[in-house]
């Protein structure tokens, strides 16, 4: 095998996105979000553009990274640990492809960059000394 380590990543961007268009659509059933859904699909593409060195892959991801930025505020506002869960792990892949994919990375780079900014000022913002009240 040429590439190892694109085969690694495509399977494990593909199994993600299986699990999570699979289980997303249960969630969808029950009444959650489409997003997971959604994510998952194109997790599953991003995979298959890494196995075939394809040009679009980074653009995909930073698209799939923009929205799923675009939806954790929209679901949480700029409440941290809100965005700090649905932001990591796709950070996380974010800085994977930025390592391992040898094309165009700007576009990525500046997406994971914003959410990494965005996670930051919520940190920064948030009440250190909020308590809140328990039912008695």
């Amino acid at each position: 095998m040429k590439r190892p380590l694109a085969f690694i990543t495509a399977a494990g961007l593909a199994l993600i996105g299986l699990f999570l268009a699979l289980l997303g659509a249960r969630l969808a059933l029950l009444g959650g979000s489409l997003f997971y859904v959604l994510f998952g699909v194109g997790l599953i593409a991003t995979g298959v553009l890494v196995w075939k060195n394809h040009a679009a892959t980074l653009h995909l991801f930073a698209a799939l990274l923009a929205a799923t930025l675009a939806w954790a505020v929209w679901e949480t506002g700029l409440e941290f640990w809100g965005l700090e869960v649905r932001l990591l792990m796709p950070v996380v892949m974010g800085f994977w492809l930025l390592l391992t994919v040898r094309r165009s990375r700007l576009f990525l780079l500046l997406t994971v960059s914003a959410a990494l900014l965005l996670l930051a000022v919520s940190y920064g913002t948030r009440d250190r000394y909020q308590v809140r009240q328990t039912l008695q």
